[in-house]
């Protein structure tokens, strides 16, 4: 145990950072690679004489793609979805230079409630209308809920995510951590995000 309060609390904000931070930026980072390639290679597919192949071994496909290409210039766009994203690659620059000034400050202040979180709370608790008793059941209660409500919502996610991306994974298709990354976020979306 670490006596002093300020180098507990550093310590605790490096852990957060290098078990969580760390991953989470390796994983945005992997499957932006991913959808990028994916893009590329849709672009390259509908490019070559590789898709008249697929259509003729596939019928139904066909039909839709016809049907697609009746309707769309699949072509066209995407070549325009491809000028998009390389149009936005300021914007995307622009904020993740936001989102790295405000992690610094979400770490800055995680850095504060590590070290005073005890003491906030109990100024917090002092102002509530409550005999001491009941304030220690009633945050006991929040505490308990809030904990198996987050820690239950992204185990979960984090399972559902794992499976369908190593799924992915061993049926050899592309982008394994992209659709992995995709089915862990929606599966935090309430109601249908893990139908989706």
């Amino acid at each position: 145990k670490v006596r002093n309060k300020n180098l507990a609390a550093f310590l605790s904000v490096v852990i957060v950072t290098v078990t969580i931070i760390g991953p989470g930026v390796l994983l945005i980072d992997q499957a932006s690679r991913e959808a990028t390639e994916a893009v590329r290679r849709l672009q390259a597919f509908f490019g070559s004489a590789g898709w008249e192949s697929t259509l003729n071994a596939h019928p139904r496909l066909g039909q839709l793609l016809s049907w697609l290409e009746m309707n769309f210039d699949l072509g066209d766009n995407l070549k325009s979805l491809a000028a998009a994203i390389s149009s936005t690659a300021p914007k995307v620059i622009a904020a993740s230079v936001q989102s790295i000034v405000l992690l610094f400050i979400m770490l800055f202040t995680l850095f504060y409630f590590f070290r005073d979180g005890r003491r906030m709370v109990a100024s917090f608790i002092r102002f509530v209308p409550l005999p001491k008793a009941e304030v220690d059941l009633l945050v006991t209660g929040i505490a308990e809920t809030v904990h198996a409500t987050i820690y239950g919502r992204f185990a979960v996610a984090s399972v559902q995510g794992a499976l369908g991306g190593l799924m992915f994974w061993i049926l050899s298709l592309n982008a394994p951590i992209l659709w992995g990354t995709g089915m862990m976020l929606l599966s935090l979306v309430p109601i249908l995000g893990a139908f989706l």
